[in-house]
């Protein structure tokens, strides 16, 4: 078992997971409404990504950051990175959860969203440029 946090903001789609053959399941998702004052409204999807799984592998850097680097197969050549807010993307959106409002000062609780954690993204949007959230993922290790 692993956990992943995140803080979160604006209206910006936000990739809280990125695919990764070593997890198996997502056991439950956390989502804490930490704007200063009013409800949150966050859509939870998920999109497939087309690229081999074995031209990325995710680097988490000192600050809790985490960047996605493109390799040619050999870990030592990094050809790009990319931040864990990648530009929108084209392929479709299946919602697990959508508009759905989170009072201020509470939270949401998913438990075991059961989803191929090897071929999807995990994405989480909120409504608002002024809304805040942190974000808990626990999962579950292969």
């Amino acid at each position: 078992m692993s956990y992943v946090y995140k803080n979160i903001s604006g209206t910006t789609a936000n990739r809280v997971l990125v695919r990764n053959v070593l997890y198996s399941s997502v056991k439950s998702l956390n989502i804490a409404n930490t704007k200063a004052a009013g409800d949150i409204k966050a859509d939870i999807y998920i999109t497939y990504y087309k690229e081999p799984l074995e031209r990325y592998r995710t680097v988490n850097l000192r600050d809790g950051q985490e960047i996605e680097v493109v390799t040619d197969g050999n870990d030592s050549s990094t050809i790009s990175y990319t931040s864990s807010t990648p530009a929108a993307s084209t392929e479709p959106v299946f919602y697990i959860v959508r508009n759905k409002s989170i009072t201020n000062g509470t939270n949401l609780l998913l438990e075991t969203l059961d989803y191929d954690t090897s071929k999807y993204d995990l994405y989480i949007k909120l409504d608002a440029e002024d809304s805040t959230a942190d974000i808990i993922i626990n999962v579950n290790n292969k």
